[in-house]
């Protein structure tokens, strides 16, 4: 017994395993794509976060509400760590900047920052100027580094590059 598929392409029937087309233009790649599909029906289907069987659409790929925030959730927080981490250097980077700028200090030397938890490594903007000067900024406060020590301590206003 034949089951007659209706596509945009022509009528298409199918018998177990094998297809006949019937007046289509239909590549034979795409018309074995379409009967692909329709044998991995038979195929269970898994939650992707508890791998519970799944029932009812053929595009459901979770169980329950409560598996897809937990996969989303997961993924999110994967891909995020690093960045949160290199956050949470550069706020302690400006509150350092930020209580030497208001002391009035503006040259101190690096060990004395890493000492408070201030890392050279990170920062948010760096701009090379000509006699190879390197000037850096971390949010709003710019300095630069020149023989062991930062120099020039300043805080830009909102407008300013």
């Amino acid at each position: 017994m034949y089951i007659n598929f209706y596509t945009p392409f022509g009528r298409f029937q199918k018998l177990e395993k094998t297809v006949r087309i019937i007046g289509t233009q239909a590549p034979a790649a795409l018309c074995k794509g379409i009967f692909e599909k329709e044998e991995q029906k038979g195929m269970e289907r898994l939650c992707r976060e508890c791998a519970a069987p799944l029932a009812g659409r053929s595009d459901k790929q979770f169980c329950c509400d409560a598996c897809r925030t937990a996969f989303h959730n997961r993924r999110y927080r994967e891909q995020w760590h690093e960045t949160a981490g290199i956050n949470r250097i550069l706020r302690v980077n400006r509150l350092i900047l930020a209580s030497l700028s208001a002391a009035g200090v503006r040259d101190i030397s690096l060990s004395d920052n890493r000492l408070k938890g201030f890392d050279c490594r990170y920062c948010t903007e760096v701009k090379r100027y000509p006699l190879r000067r390197t000037a850096y900024r971390c949010y709003e406060f710019g300095y630069l580094i020149a023989g062991g020590r930062i120099c020039r301590i300043t805080r830009y206003s909102e407008g300013a590059i």
